[in-house]
């Protein structure tokens, strides 16, 4: 993952970019089954609660893996990429609680990265 943090007088910004693979190729994983949603959160609790597998962001499920409720699987596969941005205003125009979510996201990530 590339990770970068900018902090000055106009802007706060957090991306997350995961790293290209090199020489990656494209495979199509066909899948059925009995549940469909395009709820996150319900996905991640159904496969919590052993009703299959969810393709989830690592990030998202992070706290279940290592926590044992959930187990990786297919690790030699690599999903879809995806940034994660937080974009603020002016560093005078933000609210304690902005801040207070900067800081945890930045050191969530930090620890996620280690």
């Amino acid at each position: 993952m590339i990770y970068s943090w900018w902090d000055d007088n106009s802007l706060c910004w957090l991306e997350v970019f995961p790293q290209p693979v090199s020489g990656a190729s494209s495979q199509v994983v066909t899948v059925n089954g009995d549940r469909s949603s395009d709820d996150g959160e319900l996905v991640r609790r159904w496969a919590v609660a052993g009703l299959g597998i969810a393709y989830k962001s690592r990030l998202d499920v992070l706290d279940d893996l290592r926590a044992g409720r959930l187990e990786a699987v297919l690790t030699e596969l690599d999903g879809e990429r995806a940034p994660l941005h937080l974009v603020c205003a002016h560093r005078t125009m933000l609210s304690p609680t902005v801040h207070a979510l900067r800081n945890m996201l930045q050191q969530r990530i930090n620890g996620y990265l280690a």
